[in-house]
């Protein structure tokens, strides 16, 4: 997830322009999602995507000519329609969207930087983009602690937007849309950072920390055991904690929430019960733990008389993964982030040749943890 906001960041830092592409509106089925991001530099190098592939050269046409002018100027396109064979060749899945593009002024630098470094980090931060019928745009970059870069060309405009901030950080989706209240101001903001706790440090869980990474999630691996969490054996992992998992859990319960997850990869009676019971009282969208048919019965017992009850006990996803014959730490990586996707968009995980209905999962928007 991280990628794209990181590169286009070390872009700016490095004093480069070009054209800012967003995806601002889209209808029916689309291969990204509101906020796909992308940059397309004078010399037509391109970072981040909008589409998956069927769009990106016409948008990098249209972008040079933006460029092509010498002055600022800005555009909203409509893709998809088939209209053009060159600019719009239509998407191969029947939908519609449409794209923000705007040049990349000095004056937005500091702004823009400020603002994907932030999401790089898995900060929480706005970005609002107003633009003027003279083909120049204005971008303000608002922190949750509302520190500001930038500017929307007028401080009471700039106000209304930091005093506005909580409630428009409140939204959990990447997303462009149009200001309530301004409909020539966009307003865009990064997905909360997901994060997964893996807890137990073997060579199952080294494996699922760089699936986890490359999926986007902000990783921790935690277990009591000094020789076995450590930073050299889990390069990928955002944080190594030695700690008994459960107090690790607890201690950062405010910043977990339905979109993150908690794998229990350890056998270890000390362990295990605890570190479920935290997760779940966390409020943590996924617990998973790993075992044989019988470590899972026996854990069952366990847990209800730790005092979980069935019901809750029937949400466990437990044992972990889906069922894809995996064997390997790296086959049960796959099965276990598989499954976490699938929870996560509420699928059942069966093939798509069997299944119907759209592909892609429609994610409303919902809360983000509180820090």
């Amino acid at each position: 997830m991280s990628a794209v906001p990181r590169q286009i960041a070390e872009w700016l830092g490095a004093g480069r322009g070009g054209v800012l592409v967003r995806v601002v509106d889209s209808g029916g089925s689309v291969p990204r999602e509101l906020g796909a991001t992308m940059v397309v530099g004078d010399d037509a190098t391109i970072v981040g995507s909008i589409s998956a592939g069927c769009l990106e050269s016409g948008v990098v046409e249209l972008a040079l000519t933006l460029l092509a002018t010498g002055r600022p100027g800005w555009r909203i396109e409509a893709l998809g329609t088939g209209a053009d064979p060159v600019f719009d060749p239509g998407i191969a899945c029947g939908g519609t969207m449409q794209v923000l593009l705007h040049t990349i002024e000095a004056v937005h630098r500091d702004a823009l930087e400020r603002f994907f470094s932030s999401w790089d980090a898995g900060e929480r931060c706005l970005l609002a983009t107003r633009l003027v019928d003279d083909g120049t745009s204005h971008v303000l970059a608002v922190a949750a602690s509302g520190e500001t870069s930038g500017s929307l060309g007028a401080a009471a405009r700039d106000a209304a937007i930091v005093d506005s901030r909580a409630e428009i950080l409140a939204s959990a989706g990447t997303f462009v849309r149009a200001s309530a209240t301004d409909a020539a101001t966009y307003l865009q903001v990064p997905a909360c950072r997901r994060r997964i706790v893996i807890v137990g440090a073997d060579e199952f869980a080294a494996a699922l920390c760089r699936f986890a990474h490359v999926a986007g999630f902000d990783v921790t691996v935690v277990d009591p055991r000094a020789a076995f969490a450590t930073r050299q054996r889990f390069p990928e992992a955002d944080t190594v904690v030695v700690a008994w998992p459960d107090r690790h859990i607890e201690s950062i319960a405010g910043g977990l929430g339905p979109g993150d997850a908690v794998c229990v990869l350890t056998h270890d009676q000390r362990v295990d019960v605890a570190a479920i019971m935290a997760a779940r009282a966390a409020g943590v969208g996924y617990v998973g733990a790993m075992g044989s048919r019988a470590t899972h019965a026996d854990r069952l017992v366990r847990l209800e008389l730790a005092g979980m009850d069935r019901d809750e006990a029937g949400e466990l996803h437990s044992p972990i993964g889906l069922d894809i014959g995996a064997s390997t730490p790296d086959e049960t990586a796959v099965a276990i982030i598989a499954e976490l996707v699938a929870a996560r968009a509420g699928r059942s995980g069966a093939p798509l040749s069997r299944t119907s209905g759209p592909i892609g999962a429609a994610r409303a928007p919902s809360e983000c943890a509180t820090t």
